[in-house]
């Protein structure tokens, strides 16, 4: 006898705790809800996301790891203030980077692409929430 199997489309594995955990903090700090200046508890944190400290400790790590907050040992973590300079230096960066990508991808960049990079730009103009933006723009420099 032969049977046929049928053909699946591959599960994608559930996010983690953590991941859970820092994207939600991440949001909180890009629109504001936590504060730079402002000491906060990880336990607070754990208890409103209904977590262990783990996951939350876990994610705390990350974000500091990629500069979103200081970590304070005995009194909690920070969302880092960025300077002015800070600010500068990323922009120049970025633009740095973009130019030399833009440079690398132009020769094989047919014109769906253009169309998909308007349309991406078109959505980026009429985003009214900054989560919406900050998603597009990744969408569009990936």
């Amino acid at each position: 006898m032969n049977f046929e199997i049928p053909t699946f489309s591959s599960i994608k594995t559930p996010p983690t705790l953590k991941e859970i955990a820092y994207e939600e903090i991440k949001k909180s700090i890009i629109l504001g809800t936590l504060r730079p200046g402002d000491i906060y508890s990880e336990q607070a944190l754990s208890q409103q996301l209904g977590i262990s400290k783990t996951p939350v400790r876990e994610a705390l790590i990350n974000l500091k790891i990629k500069g979103f907050i200081d970590i304070m040992p005995q009194k909690g973590f920070q969302v880092k203030r960025l300077t002015a300079k800070e600010i500068t230096d990323i922009y120049e960066f970025r633009t740095a980077l973009e130019l030399a990508v833009i440079l690398h991808v132009t020769p094989e960049i047919e014109t769906f692409h253009i169309q998909k990079l308007e349309a991406i730009i078109q959505e980026i103009g009429e985003a009214k929430d900054i989560l919406v933006f900050l998603n597009k723009d990744m969408e569009f420099h990936r």
